[in-house]
């Protein structure tokens, strides 16, 4: 037996699971129907605009170590450009973010606005090392419609979190996460489903 939605999040079939895995505090994540995953042809289904190539971490795995490469926002005209002719084409899912952290991006929420506005993108997804995502941000987030929220934590433990990302600090990156899950709690919302890794 599965759990299966429709694209809104409402429970299509498993409620037998769901019911058990709350009897017992488990948390359990939906799974997603593909029923959005549009037939493109000669065109991707899902793309990675990196709206940005700046971050404001040095974390030891991330290939922007290697790069040699100007770091800077991707002009907001541009970005609205691509996301109308992505519109225009329909796609499956547009992920706002690559090696750059996209919320350092000072038109962030305008282009999520604008992506929003024009539609036909499929989910949105957003990711973040959590370093500027305090509480007013938070609320910024929740209120605009993103569908998926990555959380880049990387690291266990204090320790091995210093050593993956020294610039970041551990208890800010727990305290934001835990602080934004809940804040979604108390909003009553489904979205964004949020993924921490």
């Amino acid at each position: 037996e599965y759990v299966i939605t429709t694209d809104e999040m409402e429970l299509l079939r498993g409620e037998v699971l769901v019911a058990q895995a709350r009897r017992q505090d488990q948390v359990f994540l939906p799974l997603r129907r593909a029923s959005y995953i549009k037939d493109t042809q000669n065109f991707p289904k899902r793309i990675i605009l990196e709206i940005t190539s700046v971050c404001n971490s040095d974390c030891t795995m991330c290939p922007r170590n290697a790069l040699i490469r100007k770091q800077e926002h991707m002009d907001t005209q541009l970005c609205k450009k691509i996301i109308k002719e992505l519109s225009e084409v329909g796609i499956s899912g547009l992920w706002l973010m690559n090696l750059g952290e996209p919320l350092l991006h000072p038109d962030f929420f305008e282009i999520l606005d604008y992506c929003r506005s024009v539609g036909n993108l499929g989910p949105l997804w957003i990711s973040t090392n959590g370093r500027i995502f305090d509480a007013a941000m938070q609320m910024k987030v929740l209120e605009k419609p993103v569908d998926f929220f990555n959380y880049s934590v990387n690291a266990m433990t204090e320790e091995s979190y210093k050593k993956i990302a020294p610039s970041l600090d551990f208890k800010t990156s727990q305290k934001n996460i835990r602080d934004f899950i809940k804040l979604k709690k108390s909003s009553g919302r489904t979205r964004p489903i949020i993924r921490v890794q």
